[in-house]
């Protein structure tokens, strides 16, 4: 089983226009609400390749009531930690003649001590029957800043590896903790970090140098249509294929997410494992919905994913 931890899960509500112009009137020839939340997103796509994934997740009010209900419709097993409050939802507006996407969010809930010892309990009740801890996306109001590192730490004394994708002082906190696979994207290594990311070369040294700082196993860098680049305490490799036509760039990295920890839990190498990831997050791109991957585009994809070592 791989268990994802969503901390601050969302509605994700996608409009479709033409471009997005200030100030008119603007009408969507297409509008659908997804599950968002990147834990959540994560077990979706797991879920589509059949795998057994389970979501840990707090939730609150009406909208988080309507998620559940999305999550149980996507067959995802699930337990949600119910807080006062409302879940945010992640407005995403896809400008189809740019093939481009944006986020406009509402404020979401907030978690008490409480609450927070609750998903603590049941992450330690829940992770005995995991292969994988998966940690994923920002924090709610409330919550401290090491959760993920708090997790992460369980996870080590469980031996259980962990994948971390997060961004900010989270993270800072998170790396110290030395996860299996630390995770992010160019722009979240940049905010985080204040590492150069401008060029894929200064994204691979950046990463090179945080393995080397903090002891890292492995680093994790998804770069948009120019792949994903893995730094390891012995080899890095990049892995990209072809661009696609975007139609909704929303999850793409919760696919790499979802995928890698499912590879190397089938013992695959490095190579393999990120030759998955990076057709996942291509595939993703193709649909309409938030994480939404369909394993006949995947197929269809890896023959065209390159994996060089760097």
């Amino acid at each position: 089983m791989f268990l994802t931890v969503t901390a601050n899960s969302a509605l994700d509500r996608i409009m479709f226009v033409e471009e997005f112009s200030p100030g008119k009137t603007m009408r969507t020839s297409n509008a659908i609400d997804s599950i968002g939340g990147k834990g959540l997103g994560i077990s979706l796509v797991q879920r589509a390749f059949e795998l057994d994934t389970f979501s840990l997740a707090f939730a609150a009010g009406s909208t988080g009531k309507y998620l559940r209900h999305l999550v149980m419709k996507a067959g995802i097993p699930n337990e949600f930690i119910w807080v006062e409050g409302e879940t945010r939802i992640s407005h995403i507006i896809v400008e189809t003649a740019h093939r481009r996407h944006s986020h406009i969010i509402t404020q979401g809930y907030e978690i008490n001590e409480e609450e927070y010892e609750r998903l603590l309990a049941a992450y330690e009740r829940l992770l005995p029957s995991a292969e994988w801890a998966i940690l994923a996306g920002s924090l709610p109001g409330g919550a401290p800043r090491g959760l993920y590192a708090t997790l992460t730490q369980i996870a080590h004394r469980a031996g259980k590896p962990v994948l971390v994708d997060c961004i900010g002082p989270p993270a800072n906190d998170a790396i110290r903790t030395r996860p299996t696979i630390m995770k992010m994207n160019r722009r979240e290594m940049d905010i985080t970090f204040g590492l150069p990311v401008d060029t894929l070369d200064a994204i691979h040294h950046s990463a090179r140098a945080l393995c080397e700082k903090f002891g890292l196993e492995s680093f994790l860098v998804t770069c948009g249509e120019e792949g994903i680049i893995l730094v390891t305490k012995e080899k890095s490799w990049r892995a990209f294929g072809p661009r696609q036509v975007e139609v909704n760039g929303t999850g793409a990295g919760e696919a790499v997410s979802a995928m890698i920890p499912w590879r190397l839990s089938l013992g695959e190498p490095w190579p393999e494992a990120l030759r998955w990831g990076a057709a996942a997050g291509s595939a993703t791109v193709l649909t309409r919905g938030s994480s939404e991957c369909h394993p006949v585009d995947v197929h269809r994809l890896l023959p065209d994913i390159r994996v060089l070592e760097i």
